[in-house]
C-alpha cells in the first residue's frame, strides 16, 4: 500500500530493509509506535507516532491510507492517536498530496496549521556527482523557464570549493568542479554554505526561501534562475530512519 502514494514531490521508498528498521525502532518499550488499520483482514492504512512528554506533545509524524479508502479510515487513525496522546497535545504532520493529508486538512475539528520545522541535516560529500545525477531534472526546469534561451555558466560557491552548471541550448549541458568564491556576497555571486547545500538541492524551502532563512546563503544576481533550478518541493521525508 505504501507504494500507492503519489509520485509527485520528493518521496522515500520504504523497502523491506526500511520497514525492518521501523519495526525495530517502534518496539513496545520505546517512545515510538507503529499502528496499522485493517479492514476485512487487509491493511488499509498505517501511522507512526512519537511520544514527547517533555514537550507535552505526541507527534503523528508519518502515515499513509489506501487511496480507495473512505475518509473514515484516516479519521479513525487520528482519533486513535488522540486517544493514545491522552492529555498531551497531538501534532499531526501533513503528508502532501496524499489521501491522508487531504482528509486531515479537511477535518473541521482540528486546530489551525502550525509551523513545525522537522529538518534533516545533510552533508553532501560530492556535490558535482549529485547535481550531475539530477541534471535531467535541472534541464527540464531550465528549459521550461524564461531563462532557457540564455547560454552561460552558473557557479555555486560552497566557499571552499565550487560547482559550475553549463547552461546551453535550453538545458544543463554539464556539471563540473570549479574553485570556490571566498566572498560571494561582495561580488553578487551565489554562495551556499555546505551545511545548507542539501536543503537547497532537495527543495526544503526553495532557493529564495533558503536565502531568507540562512545568513550564509546568498543568491546574488542569480536569484530568479536559482529559484527556477531549485524550487520548493513537497516531501514526505522523515529524518529518523
Amino acid at each position: 500500500m505504501d507504494g500507492l502514494r503519489p509520485a509527485t514531490g520528493l518521496r522515500v521508498e520504504r523497502d523491506a530493509d526500511a520497514w525492518a528498521t521501523i519495526a525495530a525502532i517502534c518496539a513496545p518499550d520505546t517512545f515510538e509506535h507503529l499502528t496499522v488499520a485493517e479492514r476485512g483482514g487487509r491493511i488499509v492504512g498505517w501511522m507512526r507516532t512519537q511520544d514527547k512528554p517533555e514537550d507535552d506533545r505526541v507527534y503523528l509524524s508519518s502515515a499513509a491510507v489506501d487511496p480507495a479508502e473512505s475518509v473514515t479510515t484516516a479519521r479513525a487513525m487520528v482519533d486513535r492517536a488522540r486517544y493514545d496522546a491522552g492529555r498531551h497535545v497531538l501534532v499531526v504532520f501533513d503528508q502532501p498530496d496524499t489521501r491522508f493529508g487531504r482528509d486531515v486538512r479537511d477535518a473541521p475539528d482540528f486546530g489551525d496549521p502550525a509551523r513545525h520545522d522537522h529538518g534533516i541535516y545533510v552533508r553532501v560529500p560530492d556535490p558535482v556527482a549529485l547535481l550531475d545525477t539530477l541534471r535531467p531534472v535541472l534541464s527540464a526546469r531550465f528549459g521550461a523557464s524564461r531563462y532557457a534561451e540564455r547560454d552561460g555558466e552558473l557557479v555555486l560557491s560552497l566557499y571552499d570549493r565550487g560547482v559550475a552548471l553549463d547552461l546551453t541550448g535550453g538545458a544543463v549541458a554539464g556539471v563540473r568542479a570549479v574553485p570556490g568564491i571566498e566572498d560571494p556576497f561582495a561580488t553578487g555571486d551565489v554562495g551556499i554554505a555546505p551545511d545548507w547545500f542539501g536543503a537547497l538541492v532537495f527543495g526544503r524551502w526553495g532557493a529564495i526561501g533558503l536565502e531568507r532563512r540562512a545568513d550564509d546563503v546568498s543568491l546574488g544576481r542569480r536569484r530568479g534562475l536559482m529559484e527556477v533550478l531549485f524550487p520548493r518541493i513537497d516531501a514526505d521525508v522523515i529524518g529518523d530512519f
